[in-house]
């Protein structure tokens, strides 16, 4: 019974982080209408810039991690300007092909400049140790990585629901066109938009530098588990990109502990597939009604 318990909470622990990877997704989508496939490789280069920092230069861990989230945020504003905004009518297929392509360059860049010894061991960011609750062994670094992933995701939830820009990069998903009468420069919020997706993509890869140490594809798994829980539970509901990703951490956990790494893969794909058959547009999303 110990075991399960330490695994359930390890598991809700690494799904608030799937969970935050998805979020991000699932703020791009509603924004853009775009799916980021470099999405992973974003975060992964804010870990390598936070470590090159403080290597290279002997900067404290504070500030290199500090720059590590500044060029994540504008590593995604400057994906915006440069690769995505340019021939806009290209379409959507074209637009996730650019996302596809920057992820090659991005994980090429790294291995050419950064491929040498990897992978790398970051500075422990979590407090080390744990305590015992009813025989249940709980690790401190559990509960900050889950206190920060919440936090986080409460933060934004918030900006979305009451801020100016949060509102009307919402409304930009539901009519786009409205908005720009409205006298919005869209360009701007979808600037936002990627730099805020970008940004939880860095917070992701560095809370897990220490679980999977710092290397090319060190998000490989967590960006297929995030797009896995961002497409089962609605690729349109901010909600079901946390509950999704929470709920990809835990069953993955207690069957990875069980049954092992693969038949963990297996269950999780297999339960996507099931539920794009019975509800295509994912649990929490909503279904469009096309009228002619």
């Amino acid at each position: 019974m110990g075991l399960f318990l330490e695994t359930v909470l390890s598991g809700v622990t690494v799904g608030m982080l799937y969970g935050l990877l998805s979020f991000a997704m699932v703020v791009l989508y509603k924004a853009t209408a775009t799916v980021n496939f470099a999405q992973g490789m974003m975060g992964t280069a804010a870990a390598f810039v936070a470590l090159t920092v403080m290597v290279e230069f002997g900067v404290p861990v504070g500030v290199a991690i500090i720059v590590g989230l500044l060029f994540s945020t504008f590593l995604g504003v400057l994906t915006f300007y440069g690769v995505i905004r340019p021939k806009p009518s290209a379409g959507k297929t074209n637009v996730i092909i650019r996302t596809l392509a920057l992820s090659l360059v991005l994980a090429a860049f790294v291995d050419r400049f950064r491929g040498a010894g990897q992978p790398f061991q970051f500075p422990q960011l979590l407090s080390s140790g744990g305590f015992s609750l009813f025989g249940v062994q709980i690790n401190y670094s559990l509960i900050q990585t889950f206190a920060v992933a919440g936090v986080l995701l409460g933060c934004f939830s918030l900006f979305f629901r009451y801020t100016r820009a949060g509102l009307l990069t919402r409304a930009m998903a539901e009519s786009r066109e409205t908005v720009r009468l409205l006298g919005v420069r869209s360009d701007r919020l979808f600037a936002v938009a990627w730099g805020i997706s970008s940004f939880l993509a860095a917070i992701v890869s560095l809370l897990s530098a220490n679980r999977v140490y710092v290397s090319t594809f060190m998000l490989e798994g967590y960006l297929l588990y995030a797009f896995t829980a961002a497409i089962a539970f609605g690729l349109t509901s901010l909600t079901g990109a946390v509950v999704g990703g929470i709920c990809a951490g835990l069953l993955s956990n207690v069957v990875a502990t069980y049954f092992g790494p693969d038949a963990a893969n297996l269950v999780i794909f297999a339960a996507l597939i099931a539920v794009l058959v019975i509800r295509p547009q994912g649990i929490f999303g909503e279904r469009r009604v096309h009228r002619v």
